[in-house]
């Protein structure tokens, strides 16, 4: 048990009358949340230490989390990763190298921070449809402008794909440049045999958004440096962006989830990645194709049965599996250790039995359009703007990113014009730069 359950258990069931916030009192007002929950959920407390001025339980979560991860420092968030990723940019010195294949929240974090952002575009590749970015490339844009400070690299990314953390660490280290991670889709890496979790790459900074792959829940994140002396400056920065009022339950979950990995994690995720290792090669025997990735992922496409994404996420539907995602070409599924043998099996009964057509012929792997930039995205993120209907804001000047989401990677970057969209942007108004 942690510091931090300790003390809210002994909190939660002792007999004190609550004069602080907040207003529930440890009362639950409906029958929809468990009772316990109210009773965790309090708020900064000498007894429940002080998220950015830790020193008694929460301090040692994090300490814990240090120790688990092999970091200098590590900072816990209950904000999600996105308040890692901006503390992150705000650290970075100011210019980074970003390549266009990075979730919304890293774009935006440029735009809050007043950051400046020279922009790479990813090279089209058969191991992930969101693109790969290349060292040689970095390096040439390294060489280009000596004056960047950062590489802000995504690794894992949405559909599972690696990049070479250890390359990238040692071209920043060669030109004396920070390497940043938003390691969001990657934190069990940790506990995997084989694999490294990019500290272990020599990356200086990396947020790992652990809701997504460890046992926790949603908006558990962890903020870890390489080096220790950085951290206070850290949570400092991290309490411009994020809310005075830290969610108990969250932070509790947090610390749940890291004590379950530091005992089970390691055993538990080799057998994963064991099973669907089998698993995948099944599916692949069948006739469809799935992507070779980090291990606990599968993004799967039609291949030889010439089934769509569409027809792949109606016979997960059929049996009664919710995947994370479906577009038109395949189905993304995530596991965790949580997932049971029998939630395992029922996707045998998917991919067996579906009925083989024509198979679709490969789509040609080519680049995106890149869209004509009108001003920075620190310059669009401070101008006037309005909000349109996406149908007329064509040839307008994008104040926000727009893309499909799911995944949340953008076709048009803040301060780009508006052209030609992809289908699927599920946006039914976008906001623009006022003429």
């Amino acid at each position: 048990m942690s510091e931090l359950e300790r003390a809210l258990k002994e909190h939660a069931l002792g007999s004190f009358a609550s004069f602080h916030m907040p207003g529930h009192k440890g009362v639950r007002p409906d029958g929809v949340l468990p009772p316990e929950l109210y009773g965790f959920d309090v708020t900064e407390l000498p007894f429940s230490d002080e998220l950015f001025e830790a020193d008694g339980a929460i301090a040692q979560l994090e300490a814990d989390a240090a120790r688990l991860f092999g970091s200098g420092a590590t900072l816990i968030s209950p904000f999600g990763a996105t308040s890692c990723i901006q503390t992150m940019v705000s650290m970075s010195g100011g210019r980074l190298l970003i390549p266009r294949n990075s979730h919304y929240s890293v774009f935006n974090a440029v735009g809050l921070c007043g950051a400046e952002a020279t922009l790479l575009a990813p090279e089209p590749s058969e191991k992930t449809p969101a693109g790969v970015v290349t060292p040689e490339a970095v390096e040439a844009a390294f060489k280009l402008d000596p004056d960047l400070t950062a590489l802000l690299l995504t690794s894992v990314d949405y559909y599972g794909y690696v990049a070479d953390s250890e390359a990238f660490a040692a071209l920043c280290k060669k030109y004396c440049k920070l390497l940043i991670v938003d390691n969001s889709h990657g934190s069990h890496l940790r506990f995997i045999n084989g694999a490294k979790h990019p500290l272990e790459c020599g990356a200086d900074m990396v947020c790992d958004s652990i809701h997504k792959t460890l046992p926790a829940m949603t908006g558990s994140a962890l903020l870890h440096f390489a080096d220790g002396s950085l951290a206070a400056e850290g949570k400092k920065r991290m309490k411009r962006f994020c809310s005075s009022s830290p969610s108990y339950p969250l932070m509790l979950s947090i610390a749940a989830a890291l004590g379950w990995a530091a005992e089970e994690g390691e055993k538990a995720y080799n057998a994963l990645a064991e099973r669907l290792g089998r698993l995948k090669t099944d599916i692949e025997a069948y006739g469809f194709r799935a992507l070779r990735g980090e291990p606990c992922r599968l993004y799967v496409t039609g291949g030889e049965t010439g089934l769509s994404g569409a027809e792949i996420s109606a016979r997960l539907a059929e049996f009664g599996c919710v995947p994370e995602f479906a577009d038109e070409d395949g189905a993304l599924l995530m596991f965790s250790p949580m997932n049971t043998e029998e939630e395992l099996s029922r996707l045998t009964g998917v991919f067996i039995g579906a009925e083989r057509r024509k198979p679709l012929l490969p789509k040609p792997l080519k680049s995106d359009i890149i869209p004509r930039r009108a001003m920075s995205i620190s310059e669009a993120f401070r101008a006037e703007c309005e909000c349109v209907p996406l149908s007329d804001s064509a040839g307008r000047i994008a104040a926000e990113c727009i893309g499909v989401y799911p995944p949340g990677l953008p076709s048009v970057i803040t301060g780009e014009y508006i052209g030609a969209l992809p289908d699927g942007v599920n946006m039914k108004r976008v906001l623009v730069v006022k003429e």
